[in-house]
């Protein structure tokens, strides 16, 4: 949710300092935080899925994502 509203704050040319920081925390924990349990579920015996891989890629494309994010953020 907050990703989008940096997205449109890029689209209209403006910066929402504390939306941007905030986009950037919560794709890097919810990005590691799934990718961390799924792995876990695997190691204590749960069957690897299609759906559970697909879980992994995405969410670790939103950690990803918030190394990207921190690099324009003007926070001071």
């Amino acid at each position: 949710m907050f990703f989008v509203f940096v997205l449109i704050g890029f689209l209209l040319n403006k910066n929402f300092k504390y939306i941007e920081a905030l986009a950037m925390l919560t794709l890097f924990k919810y990005g590691t935080w799934a990718v961390v349990m799924n792995i876990l579920t695997f190691i204590h015996g749960q069957p690897v899925s299609l759906m559970a891989m697909m879980l992994i890629v995405s969410h670790g494309a939103m950690a990803i994502q918030a190394y990207y994010i921190h690099h324009s953020l003007k926070l001071k």
